[in-house]
């Protein structure tokens, strides 16, 4: 479509729209039609998700973390292989587009615990263990490609990439002629701030 600032944003643009539709089948798993409708329009006004139209990945990563957490809850109710293989690959993607995405997988090991219990399973049997496998298997596959660039990395420079090296502090010293430009170099993780809310913005600390 050209270089323009339309196709720059057009991944972001595609990949938002998709998220209200993805948005609209997780709520209806948990809840009725209309609160599905409320849950999509809501997001499809909300300030944040529209000003994250921008040429970035993060509403790219999201469409496939939640993709993957709709599909995630399918396989739990039709106890189907196929699902949490698709899940984990949808998940994966995320991962591949932007690293966050990770975090959402102990949450889901913790849901696949609580749903198995809330279907009076007084333990996790073997078969269990094998569709948390085949997930965990998928989703590591995508991260294999960022766990050998940054491994390669480390042993040619030393250091890893920008996201690595912030949250880790492996070889810092080393990468700040290359990262210190970045507003995230040396932003802290606001840990408290993710799980109490009121989370700072990294890029806005300054």
């Amino acid at each position: 479509f050209g270089l323009t600032q339309l196709t720059s944003r057009f991944a972001a643009l595609l990949f938002g729209s998709f998220t209200i539709i993805v948005v609209y089948l997780l709520t209806k798993e948990f809840f009725d039609e209309k609160t599905s409708l409320i849950a999509a329009f809501l997001l499809a006004i909300a300030p944040f998700h529209i000003q994250n139209t921008l040429a970035e990945m993060d509403v790219m990563a999201m469409f496939f973390a939640l993709l993957g957490l709709f599909l995630f809850v399918k396989a739990l109710k039709t106890e189907k292989k196929y699902y949490f293989s698709f899940s984990g690959i949808f998940l994966g993607l995320g991962i591949y587009t932007k690293v966050y995405p990770l975090f959402f997988i102990p949450s889901l090991i913790l849901f696949f615990i609580y749903y198995n219990k809330k279907q009076s399973k007084a333990a996790l049997s073997k078969q269990d263990l094998k569709k948390i496998l085949i997930f965990l298997i998928a989703v590591f596959i995508f991260t294999i490609p960022v766990l050998t660039h940054n491994y390669l990395l480390y042993k040619d420079k030393g250091f890893l990439d920008l996201q690595f090296t912030r949250t880790l502090g492996i070889g810092k010293e080393k990468s700040a002629p290359y990262y210190s430009w970045d507003h995230q170099f040396d932003a802290k993780n606001d840990w408290r701030g993710l799980i109490l809310g009121n989370s700072i913005n990294s890029a806005s600390k300054k």
